[in-house]
């Protein structure tokens, strides 16, 4: 009889909320998302257009924004899950 290996997924579901200075006036509808990769100290790799690319987000609703005012960007996600799922807001 052949070991089966169980593989079990770990779901870490993050809630966190960033201070944003706006720089711009108008409206804000969506989130620009980078990746960022440590290989070692000091190696750093941001990805390329066609490995880890931006990923834009839309936001929950769109809100306006004036420059030199700060909101709050709320956003929820969990790891190993779809970003149709994750949700992102700003809030005043």
């Amino acid at each position: 009889m052949r070991d089966k290996k169980i593989v079990t997924k770990s779901r870490y579901t993050v809630n966190k909320t960033v201070k944003l200075k706006h720089y711009l006036s108008g409206e804000a509808n969506c989130i620009k998302m980078n990746s960022f990769v440590q290989m070692a100290e000091g190696i750093n790799f941001t990805g390329t257009d066609s490995l880890m690319p931006p990923t834009i987000l839309k936001l929950k609703k769109t809100v306006p924004i004036q420059v030199g005012k700060v909101s709050k960007l709320k956003g929820k996600y969990t790891y190993g899950t779809s970003l149709d799922d994750a949700v992102f807001a700003i809030v005043e």
